[in-house]
């Protein structure tokens, strides 16, 4: 993420940044599928990143959403690990900046981990965590909508299908957790 200049007026308020957590199960996996969960998990939300941000409206979805530099999304848009751990439990954070259409994929995210969670995922506080954020932001896409935008958008196989992968994947997602950073993403210095 780009580095806060340090000659800012007094009167700057450093941006917020929403920072999700994923913990996941894992048994000594090979290379290939810590690199798949991770590539997967970042394609399902830049899937729904694209089809819920209406400053990527001209983007057609294709067969090159799945090529490693198929979603030309700004740096910014884009998740940004700040921790990752590999172990028992493997932990992943990730940040992005937070603005209104920013909880539409984090949504997705949601729903696609409990849709493939090795988990009894407590679905009313995740919807209370990210209905408190849409409340704050007022998202472009509200979070009941996001099902039936990627389908609009011609994305839907594509979620779909990515997020079949994570569910095939030996790393199973056990925890997602939301919460809003102030400063610099968590992990900067």
């Amino acid at each position: 993420m780009a580095a806060l200049p340090n000659d800012l007026p007094p009167t700057f308020e450093p941006p917020e940044y929403l920072v999700i957590e994923i913990e996941g199960t894992e048994n000594h996996p090979r290379l290939q599928e810590v690199s798949n969960f991770i590539y997967d998990l970042n394609l399902v939300y830049e899937i729904s990143r694209i089809a819920t941000d209406p400053r990527y409206q001209r983007y057609k979805f294709s067969r090159f959403i799945w090529n490693r530099n198929g979603r030309h999304l700004k740096d910014e848009d884009r998740l940004h690990v700040t921790s990752l751990h590999l172990g028992s439990p493997l932990f992943l954070q990730t940040a992005i900046l937070l603005i209104p259409v920013a909880t539409g994929a984090a949504w997705v995210l949601t729903q696609m981990a409990e849709r493939i969670a090795d988990w009894r995922p407590n679905r009313e506080i995740k919807k209370l965590e990210l209905e408190k954020l849409r409340r704050e932001l007022q998202p472009a896409v509200p979070p009941q909508n996001v099902q039936e935008t990627l389908r609009d958008r011609g994305a839907l196989e594509y979620y779909e299908r990515a997020a079949e992968r994570l569910g095939e994947n030996e790393i199973k997602i056990t925890e997602m957790r939301f919460r809003i950073a102030s400063g610099g993403p968590p992990g900067s210095p």
